[in-house]
């Protein structure tokens, strides 16, 4: 099934919405809320929504942070709308917003319910970049991921 989408800058408005997409995925991290999400639409170099018929399907957040330099802060598709190439479409968008050199990080929690996001990260060209240990507390180790945009 082809769907009909297109790319356009994310708005404030459409946080909320956002959210709602979000929670579906990650039900349980206490971090996902609307003040994270506006905190990093303020920061964002990068903030990109996914649309069709005026419904929103996901979005993207990339931020400038200290080190390294460039955070993918959420990615996230409407999970009814997964496997038509819509994450593809979306995150390739927001790479040619960035300048050529750039290194992308993302930190994504090693356990099974981001295993599609890790699939998702390494299809799209990112690294396993090494781990932290006890990043959200005791036995919450992450895995950091990089790119650089070509």
């Amino acid at each position: 099934m082809q769907l009909d989408t297109e790319v356009r800058s994310l708005k404030r408005r459409d946080l909320e919405e956002l959210l709602l997409i979000a929670k579906v995925h990650y039900p349980s991290e206490p971090w996902l809320s609307l003040d994270y999400l506006r905190e990093r639409e303020n920061q964002a170099l990068v903030k990109l929504a996914i649309q069709s018929s005026k419904r929103l399907l996901g979005g993207v957040i990339v931020r400038q942070g200290k080190r390294p330099n460039v955070w993918l802060s959420l990615m996230v598709i409407d999970r009814n709308f997964g496997r038509h190439g819509l994450g593809e479409k979306l995150y390739t968008t927001m790479e040619r917003e960035l300048p050529t050199g750039t290194v992308v990080w993302h930190l994504l929690p090693d356990n099974k319910a981001f295993k599609p996001s890790e699939n998702f990260l390494l299809k799209m060209g990112f690294e396993r970049s090494g781990e932290l240990k006890n990043y959200f507390g005791p036995r919450k180790n992450v895995v950091a991921f990089s790119k650089k945009v070509r």
